[in-house]
């Protein structure tokens, strides 16, 4: 029987952590359909990112997904015949992606609550360690990713997802629309993040790329990939996705903008992902200034 184990000590921990549980604890029960699903830039991060990640990792190994939300990455990667364990410090969360893994009768993926910064697992155990967006919310990075190489086996592979402090496209497009407060914030090295459906918050600090390789630098990692994601395709993908649809609607005489978002589930996934896959040539030379930053490394 699917379980959530609890080894997160909610006297212990730091009142920082207990508001991002918070946090997640609210956006569980739309985070998948209105946060990720129904935000087309979001919904094309997140495809892009697990299409990364699940081409690097091998059937039949053992995966430690590091702030595992709702399961999307373990479930597929559980789907690849690997064994995952999921851990999350929000129980919300966990309960969203424990439903998801029985209804698709997934037995190989555990799940735990539990804090980054002080993981519940010994050491040397996984072959492959994902953090997706994690370091983001933590007070301190460099004792999370040591906690992370601590539970890596030697020769393990650990990928890093983080937002980048420098995003030129969403720092182009928000000034387009002049959201300067976002702008600010970016200046200003600081931020909150919020969804419309409560006043919950919580804070969310972007990293550039030189403070993670600095990080990275002075741990035992051997550097295999840093990818700043769509650094100049993110300028290309979103306008041809809409310039389709809008030709696709002329050939049935009739545009409606209700099918944007219908279109984009449908083919948009792809579309974007070759344009991400065909703009990394491009991209590569522009790292430092990706909307976010990969990074694939192995434990020595």
């Amino acid at each position: 029987m699917l379980q959530i184990k609890n080894s997160y000590n909610t006297n212990n921990s730091k009142k920082h952590y207990n508001k991002i549980a918070n946090f997640y604890d609210n956006l569980s029960t739309y985070y998948d359909k209105k946060w990720w699903y129904n935000n087309p830039d979001s919904r094309h991060i997140k495809f892009y990112v697990s299409e990364i990640i699940y081409s690097n990792i091998l059937s039949g190994k053992k995966v430690l997904d590091v702030g595992c939300g709702t399961c999307d990455t373990a479930i597929k990667l559980a789907l690849k015949n690997c064994n995952v364990v999921g851990l999350d410090i929000s129980s919300n969360m966990l309960l969203v992606a424990l439903n998801k893994i029985s209804k698709n009768e997934i037995s190989q993926i555990s799940l735990f609550k539990g804090n980054v910064e002080e993981l519940p697992f010994i050491n040397n155990q996984f072959d492959c360690i994902i953090s997706e967006f994690t370091l983001n919310y933590v007070n301190n990075p460099n004792k999370a990713i040591r906690e992370m190489l601590r539970v890596l086996k030697k020769d393990g592979k650990l990928f890093l997802v983080i937002s980048n402090l420098k995003p030129i496209y969403i720092i182009f497009w928000e000034f387009l629309i002049g959201n300067w407060k976002f702008i600010r914030e970016i200046k200003k090295r600081k931020g909150e993040i919020s969804f419309p459906y409560s006043n919950v918050k919580a804070k969310f600090r972007r990293f550039s790329f030189n403070e993670l390789k600095d990080i990275i630098d002075n741990l035992p990692i051997l550097t295999k990939k840093i990818i700043g994601t769509h650094s100049i395709s993110g300028f290309i993908a979103y306008p041809l996705l809409i310039l389709e649809l809008f030709i696709n609607n002329l050939k049935n005489k009739k545009f409606d903008f209700n099918d944007v978002d219908h279109f984009i589930k449908i083919k948009g996934e792809k579309i974007v992902y070759n344009i991400f896959k065909k703009g990394e040539k491009i991209d590569k030379y522009f790292n430092k200034i990706g909307r976010d930053i990969i990074f694939i490394g192995t434990k020595i």
